[in-house]
């Protein structure tokens, strides 16, 4: 029918994307109301490296939305995959890194996900976190 789009299949010329907004004034009410709750979402290398920082909360919410776009890169939401399978290391750069493990590394091999880059991004009321990855998986590619 003339004026409607096409449905847009799952990857787009073998590219996977995922992308999350944090709202950071709530996640910082909210690991301040309840703190344990970062040794849930959070690995320890995680916290160790934002644990010096003034904006620590704000460097956490970026990688919580991080962990959330790689969900929806894999096609999964809450409860796919645990939250510390989506790891974001930095690089001495500041170049942030996504290490998969467990579920979602799983998840990520038997979809030919491989090479995930991650742009993190935050102001004093938002953290933005993309996601994209090639999927081996599209076309004549080998995974």
């Amino acid at each position: 029918m003339a004026g409607e789009f096409p449905t847009a299949p799952d990857s787009f010329e073998g590219y996977q994307v995922g992308i999350d907004a944090v709202d950071c004034m709530k996640f910082k009410d909210s690991i301040s109301r309840t703190p344990r709750m970062l040794e849930r979402l959070f690995s320890e290398s995680e916290l160790s490296e934002c644990a010096d920082s003034p904006r620590r909360h704000l460097r956490l919410a970026a990688r919580f939305g991080a962990k959330e776009a790689v969900w929806k890169l894999l096609g999964v939401g809450l409860g796919g995959v645990d939250f510390k399978d989506v790891e974001i290391k930095s690089e001495k750069s500041g170049k942030p890194v996504i290490f998969l493990h467990g579920r979602a590394l799983k998840l990520a091999d038997s979809k030919g996900v491989r090479d995930i880059s991650i742009s993190l991004t935050h102001t004093n009321n938002v953290a933005i976190a993309i996601a994209i990855a090639k999927n081996y998986k599209y076309g004549n590619e080998k995974a």
